[in-house]
């Protein structure tokens, strides 16, 4: 029994060690945090697309 619980304890260690450099990307994000940025790549997305005239064929 002990073993299983130091096998959880390993296995959770290691995913939040292997984690931790998209944790700590990502939580700016999700907190809006950096909502300024979003706002500009999103605009910049919108108009960086075509003029819409050209048919796929």
């Amino acid at each position: 029994m002990i073993w299983l619980i130091g096998l959880v304890f390993v296995i959770q260690v290691s995913f939040f060690w292997f984690l931790q450099p998209l944790i700590v990307f990502f939580t700016p994000l999700t907190e809006f945090r950096s909502f300024e940025i979003l706002i500009i790549c999103l605009g910049l997305w919108l108009l960086s697309g075509g003029s819409g005239g050209e048919e796929l064929e």
